[in-house]
């Protein structure tokens, strides 16, 4: 199965990042995730962002973007 994580600014390391990176790392055992965000700052989070896809869109698109998921 496909699925979407979606987070809107991966830049820091706090708990909603935190969230997002325990859930799609566990869902990806079995599953493909990706992450959807409009900014990331991979040397300002947790590092395990690096080990999954991470997709930027603009914040702009977040309304009309088709995934794919």
């Amino acid at each position: 199965m496909n699925i979407a994580m979606a987070h809107s600014r991966i830049i820091w390391a706090g708990g909603a990042e935190r969230f997002v990176l325990e859930v799609s790392r566990r869902l990806a055992v079995r599953h493909h995730v990706t992450i959807y965000t409009s900014e990331y700052a991979p040397d300002a989070t947790y590092s395990g962002f690096a080990e999954l896809p991470i997709v930027t869109i603009p914040t702009w698109q977040w309304a009309t973007k088709r995934l794919k998921e």
